[in-house]
């Protein structure tokens, strides 16, 4: 198992801890440098997974997700999305989440939306941010509670993947549905008002789309994960 895993596992625990509030910005810094420097052969993973021919498998999901790390009571999570060519992952939130996404094969669309103010509570007004493509020489993309927030992921004509982790993890680990749980929701997007290159759109939930499931795979941890 690769050593740069284990300093991104060891340096999220750091980051993500409240006793080391103070240096947030540093430590997520140091984070993301290192997530920038992650590559498929990190991840002993089966190279097959992230070929066409694993999605031509009969009643195959379009999208593969594995959990590489997540426990109970855990500040973060880490995991790794695999989706077919030309998929589109739906718009969805990442409620008072920050996250780092790192492409490990392939090539992907990230299209991200920042809330803005709206005079009406529930209401979810939203500005787009610059689409950005990313392949795995880019950069990892960032979002926090108050920055691209809300995003759709595609995969540009061949199979992709990326690498993410979400501090705190949603909530879905054990099915909390107190004050301040953490859900994934999804959205479609209405024309709010056209002002030119920066449009104000404005999102409604929906139900998840039927279009998007996921199979899994076990992901067998290293020893600094347990």
């Amino acid at each position: 198992m690769s050593s740069v895993l284990a300093k991104i596992f060891n340096q999220a625990e750091i980051t993500f801890s409240i006793r080391n509030s103070d240096a947030y910005k540093q430590n997520f810094m140091l984070l993301k440098k290192l997530v920038d420097s992650l590559v498929f052969s990190d991840l002993n993973l089966n190279p097959i997974l992230f070929s066409k021919a694993a999605f031509q498998v009969k009643n195959k999901a379009p999208c593969t997700f594995i959990n590489l790390y997540e426990k109970q009571n855990s500040t973060f999570s880490m995991s790794i999305f695999i989706m077919n060519g030309n998929y589109k992952m739906p718009l969805h939130d990442h409620p008072n989440m920050c996250g780092l996404l790192r492409v490990i094969s392939g090539q992907i669309k990230v299209e991200s939306y920042t809330r803005i103010k709206s005079d009406i509570e529930d209401e979810i007004l939203v500005k787009a941010e610059e689409p950005k493509i990313l392949d795995e020489l880019s950069a990892s993309a960032v979002l926090f509670p108050e920055n691209s927030n809300f995003h759709e992921i595609t995969a540009l004509n061949e199979p992709a993947a990326f690498f993410d982790i979400l501090a705190p993890p949603y909530s879905d680990y054990n099915d909390s549905m107190e004050p301040g749980s953490r859900h994934c929701s999804f959205y479609k997007k209405i024309m709010f008002e056209n002002c030119g290159k920066s449009p104000i759109l404005k999102l409604v939930k929906i139900d998840v789309p039927d279009h998007y499931y996921c199979d899994s795979v076990a992901y067998k941890q290293p020893d600094f994960m347990r």
